[in-house]
C-alpha cells in the first residue's frame, strides 16, 4: 500500500502515498511535527537528509481522528537520530564522502558532544551534481543521442539537536534543521533547447518539546516553527514566490493505569502564505481537541480515538473518529486478527483555495469513510518472519481534482 513517487533525478519532487491516495492524503511528521504544506498538502522527502534518520514508522489507513488533515490515507513519521552509535561517547565525530557520475559530489559531517546531562549533535550536508546525463531523443527521421542540460543542482543541509535532563522525570528536546536547495528545472523534451528555470528552496524548522514523565501521567507539550521560501523562475517570463510560515503547539496528556491508557491533546496552528500568484491576506488559524486511548482485556485490544477540529479561513467544524481493535487468537501462538473503521478528512490547501489562476473559495473540505481487516502472524523458527494480509477500503467523497 505504500507507492514512493519520484519526479526525475535525485534532486526532483519526491511524495510518498498510501493506500491509492495521493500525496496531499498521508500527514508526513518529522519527530511526530506535522511537515504537510498549508499550500499544496504535500512535503518534499527529497529535502529531508537521510543520513541521521534513525527509523521511520508508518501507520496504514486514515488517522484524522489522531494527526487531523491530510490523514485520509495513513501517516509517516521520520524519526531522527538521537541516540546514535556515536553516544557512547563524551565527543565523536564522523566523516562520509562519495562521488558519482555526472560530476555527483556528497561531503557530510555530523558529531556529538556530551556535557554531563546535556547532548549537542549535528549534522552538516552537502550534495551537488551537473545531472547532464546522455539519452535517446526520436526526432521522427532519426533518433539523436542527446545531453541533458539545466539540470543540475546543490543542496545543503544543516540540522542540530540538544537534549538535557532537568530532572530524571523531566526532559527536553531542541531540533532546528535548515534546508537550502538550488535546483534546474529541466523542461520537457520537445527538441528544442531546455529554457533556464529555476527553483530554490530555503526550509527552516524547529521543534521545541518538552517531556514530563511520571508514573501514571505524562506530559508533552511540543512547539513547532516553519518558515519555507519557495522561488520558481523560468527567464525572462516568469518569476514566483511562496513564502509559507507556521506556528503550531501540541499539547498531549497520558494516562496511564492497568490495562488502560488515554491521550488528551490539545493543538494550535496559525499558518499564513505570502505569494505574487495567490490572494493577499492568506491566514488560517486551527483550534483541534482529540483523545485517543487504549484498552487491553486480556487477548483483546481495542482503541477508539475521537478529534474536533475548526479551521478558520474556511469557516468548518470537522468531527472526526476511528474505533479499531486487535485480537490474538491463541495463547502460545503470535496470530493477531485486527480490524477498524473510522471517519477522515482533508481541508483544502491554499492552493485551491487561493490561487489567482484556478482557486476556488467554495470547495468543501474533502471526507472518507475508511475500513481495514487484516491478520498478521510472525515468528523466529526456523528463521524469523512476519506475514502479514490486510484489506483496506476507502469511500471518499467532495474529491478535489487539481
Amino acid at each position: 500500500g505504500v507507492f514512493i513517487k519520484n519526479y526525475g533525478n535525485a534532486s526532483s519532487l519526491q511524495t510518498i502515498s498510501l493506500n491509492g491516495l495521493g500525496a496531499e492524503h498521508t500527514t508526513i511528521l518529522l519527530n511526530g511535527s506535522k511537515l504537510n504544506s498549508l499550500q499544496n498538502g504535500q512535503i518534499d522527502l527529497s529535502l529531508i537528509p537521510k543520513e541521521n534518520i534513525k527509523r521511520i514508522e508508518v501507520l496504514n489507513n486514515g488517522y484524522s481522528s489522531v494527526y487531523g488533515s491530510e490523514a485520509m490515507g495513513g501517516v509517516v513519521n521520520i524519526i531522527t537520530e538521537d541516540e546514535s552509535i556515536l553516544s557512547s561517547k563524551n565527543l565523536a565525530f564522523s566523516l562520509n564522502t562519495s562521488l558519482g557520475s555526472y560530476n555527483n559530489k556528497k561531503v557530510s559531517f555530523n558529531g556529538i558532544k556530551k556535557f554531563n546531562d546535556l547532548n549537542m549533535d549535528f549534522l552538516i550536508s552537502n550534495e551537488k551534481s551537473d545531472n547532464d546525463y546522455s539519452y535517446y531523443f526520436d526526432t521522427g527521421e532519426a533518433i539523436e543521442t542527446k545531453k541533458r542540460q539545466n539540470a543540475g543542482y546543490s543542496i545543503a543541509n544543516y540540522a542540530f539537536t540538544l537534549n538535557t535532563s532537568v530532572i530524571d522525570a523531566l526532559k527536553l528536546k531542541l531540533y532546528s534543521q535548515f534546508v537550502n536547495s538550488d535546483k534546474n528545472v529541466p523542461s520537457i523534451e520537445t527538441g528544442n533547447a531546455s529554457p533556464m528555470t529555476k527553483q530554490i528552496d530555503k526550509n527552516w524548522n524547529t521543534i521545541l518539546d518538552v517531556n514530563y514523565k511520571g508514573k501514571v501521567i505524562s506530559l508533552d507539550n511540543e512547539t513547532n516553527f516553519q518558515n519555507n521560501l519557495m522561488n520558481y523562475s523560468t527567464v525572462p517570463i516568469l518569476n514566483s514566490y511562496y513564502k509559507n510560515i507556521v506556528v503550531s503547539n501540541l499539547t498531549r496528556l497520558n494516562y496511564t493505569v492497568s490495562n488502560f491508557t488515554s491521550i488528551l491533546g490539545f493543538e494550535i496552528m496559525n499558518g499564513r502564505l505570502e505569494s505574487n500568484e495567490a490572494e493577499d491576506g492568506i491566514l488560517r488559524k486551527q483550534y483541534s481537541f482529540f483523545n485517543s486511548s487504549t484498552i487491553n482485556i486480556k487477548r483483546l485490544i481495542l482503541y477508539p480515538s475521537l478529534r474536533y477540529d475548526y479551521i478558520s479561513d474556511i469557516s468548518k467544524n470537522v468531527l472526526t473518529y476511528k474505533f479499531g481493535f486487535n485480537y490474538k487468537l491463541f495463547d502460545n501462538y503470535d496470530l493477531h486478527l485486527r480490524s477498524n473503521y473510522g471517519r477522515n478528512f482533508r481541508a483544502p490547501t491554499f492552493n485551491e483555495l487561493y490561487w489567482k489562476e484556478g482557486g476556488n473559495k467554495n470547495i468543501l473540505p474533502e471526507e472518507s469513510n475508511n475500513f481495514e481487516i487484516g491478520a498478521i502472524t510472525s515468528g523466529y523458527k526456523p528463521l524469523f518472519y512476519i506475514f502479514d494480509i490486510s484489506y483496506v477500503y476507502i469511500d471518499a467523497t467532495n474529491r478535489i481534482l487539481w
